[in-house]
């Protein structure tokens, strides 16, 4: 085979040799020598083309190492790191609060929740901020929560922005108040909290009344020589019940009445007794403790069923608005569990010189 393909070159090679030579000047000589070196040198290079065994083998890719050897991960940038929540501070200004907890307690069903029987508004929370700007970033604290926004008051007279947020409702009210609190409890908030009427209540069997008009002072065993006080024109704030200014114990007296009643009106008949037995006209026969004094009276108190009831938020209108009005003494017919936000309004009321006094009932030592 070798030998086959080594002639064929030189019969090719010899071929195109006489090819070129034909155009040639019949007088130029062929020198012999010449035309065997170059048959050598066509020879050696195609020698040198043809591929050998071990070239093969060498540009064959090793494809079970090309298997073995598994592929580099993509390079991936790092990650982001995550963004801690907004603070909110003691006034919303200063102090960092803990971030949103993982999970909020959902309503158990075996709370004191519901409407008929709460001591408080289910599924409603009251806050109170210092300015306006300190109340929207508390709300949107708030919202992480579930807890939307229902009513925003600026009390003037109280210092305070006082807010009314609706928590979710197949929420326990009272779990997920005190969770908030753990994990902000710089916040000044509560429930919105439900007081009673402390209306009559026993009677002591060794006190002898002799008429309707004339009890109260002598209950308190008022003495009718303080015309000093008794001719002063004070003026008395008076929480209660709605008033009627129409009734014969008020006639001629100075009473000035403003509702703060979300709901029906409960009957005046409490408010009225209370404002008769200080300013009662006793020319009508009422002896009325302090008949020169100047009253405000606001009504509070609603009728929800056979209830009679006042709540947080109408409280703290009816004392913004009693401030503004400038009472030397506000008398409080009520009672009820403590609460966060109305004792920062009852402190900032005493803040201001006025003087409250708060009713134990008519029960001697089972009053609450």
């Amino acid at each position: 085979m070798k030998l086959a393909t080594k002639s064929a070159c030189r019969l090719l090679c010899a071929a195109s040799m006489l090819s070129c030579l034909a155009y040639a000047d019949d007088k130029t000589e062929i020198n012999p020598d010449s035309v065997e070196r170059t048959e050598r040198v066509r020879t050696l290079s195609a020698q040198s083309t043809e591929p050998t065994a071990s070239t093969q083998a060498q540009r064959k890719p090793n494809t079970a190492d090309a298997v073995s050897k598994p592929k580099p991960p993509p390079i991936r940038p790092p990650l982001r790191p995550k963004r801690p929540p907004s603070p909110i501070t003691a006034n919303l200004m200063t102090s960092a609060v803990p971030p949103l907890p993982q999970k909020i307690a959902p309503y158990s069903g075996n709370q004191n929740n519901t409407d008929d029987e709460a001591t408080f508004e289910p599924n409603e929370l009251m806050l109170i901020s210092n300015d306006m700007d300190e109340a929207k970033k508390s709300a949107n604290y708030l919202n992480r929560y579930g807890a939307r926004i229902k009513i925003r008051s600026v009390l003037s007279g109280l210092g305070f922005v006082l807010s009314v947020f609706r928590l979710p409702q197949d929420a326990d009210t009272q779990a997920l108040i005190r969770q908030i609190q753990m994990d902000s409890p710089n916040l000044q908030m509560d429930v919105n909290q439900r007081y009673q009427l402390q209306s009559a209540g026993r009677e002591s069997s060794n006190r002898k009344i002799s008429s309707r008009k004339s009890y109260g002072a002598t209950l308190i065993q008022w003495p009718q020589t303080l015309n000093c006080i008794a001719q002063s024109s004070l003026h008395l704030g008076v929480i209660d019940t709605q008033v009627n200014t129409t009734h014969p114990a008020l006639l001629g007296a100075q009473v000035k009445s403003q509702s703060f009643i979300k709901g029906k009106p409960a009957n005046a008949k409490h408010g009225t007794a209370v404002v008769s037995m200080l300013v009662g006209n006793t020319q009508a026969g009422f002896s009325g403790l302090l008949p020169k004094a100047n009253i405000s009276a606001a009504g509070v108190f609603r009728a929800r069923g056979d209830k009679v009831e006042a709540t947080t938020g109408s409280l703290l209108l009816a004392l913004n608005w009693l401030v503004e009005q400038r009472v030397s003494v506000i008398n409080l017919s009520l009672g009820g569990e403590h609460n966060r936000v109305l004792e920062q309004a009852i402190t900032r009321v005493l803040a201001k010189d006025i003087e409250i006094v708060a009713a134990a009932g008519n029960s001697g030592p089972d009053a609450p």
